[in-house]
């Protein structure tokens, strides 16, 4: 089973995210949470998730610099930037 981080500061979205998705029928489970970048690096370091779900709209660290970082400890990581907002 692949495991899922969801990264956003909206705790609506994250629940939105995690609840509406029947994630284990696609073989998947959402091992963790996060609602900024440093709060999910710390995070990936302790779940090691194959697919991370990432807002690009963060405080601390934006969804782009978090990306980086995160391919750098975890290569094979796949990285899905969402956002709610138009620009």
């Amino acid at each position: 089973m692949y495991k899922v981080m969801i990264v956003d500061d909206e705790p609506l979205f994250r629940d939105f995210l995690r609840m509406k998705i029947d994630w284990e029928i696609h073989g998947f489970r959402v091992c963790c949470e996060a609602r900024n970048g440093q709060e999910a690096l710390q995070e990936a370091e302790r779940h090691q998730p194959h697919l991370a779900l990432v807002d690009i709209n963060m405080p601390f660290i934006d969804g782009i610099e978090l990306a980086k970082r995160l391919k750098v400890k975890f290569e094979r990581i796949v990285i899905v930037f969402i956002s709610g907002h138009n620009e």
